[in-house]
């Protein structure tokens, strides 16, 4: 009766002899080691993802299958922690990324481009009447219309 892994073996009067095996081992002997068998007993996800084995026997592997929202081997990061959108952009979890909702001056994928807007020229501004008479921009494109006064 020889344990393996620190499980505990006594006689049985049906099979002979039995072990109580620690935590984390079983087999006849506890001479196997669960972990390797199932990487995910070892390997929990975080934030609500699911573990899957990859594999199996000693070479098994895991992977977390994150939900919506979070990212990293074991789903441990939220995608908008830090906020990846500038200028007080808010970062919103789109699937396994994510979209930012710019302020008005600001586009781009994290707000960085400031949006160039020129309003139209203003005609008048260079005051072109001349002798007291008054200038209308009928339009911003538009030539200057000129109207006079008497005297």
């Amino acid at each position: 009766m020889f344990s393996q892994n620190g499980g505990s073996c006594y006689l049985n009067g049906t099979t002979g002899f039995a072990c109580a095996c620690r935590s984390g081992f079983a087999g006849t002997c506890c001479e196997i080691t669960l972990a390797q068998s199932n990487p995910c007993l070892a390997n929990s996800c975080e934030n609500g993802g699911t573990c899957q084995v990859i594999g199996t026997g000693p070479n098994a592997a895991f992977r977390c299958v994150c939900i919506n929202g979070f990212l990293g081997a074991r789903c441990e990061q939220r995608i908008c922690d830090p906020n990846p959108c500038l200028y007080g952009g808010v970062c919103l979890p789109y699937g396994n990324s994510f979209q930012c909702q710019c302020p008005p001056q600001y586009t781009g994928r994290c707000c960085e481009l400031l949006r160039v807007t020129t309003a139209a020229p203003n005609p008048c501004v260079s005051q072109p009447c001349l002798n007291g008479g008054t200038c209308t921009a009928t339009s911003p494109t538009s030539k200057i219309s000129f109207n006079s006064i008497s005297i």
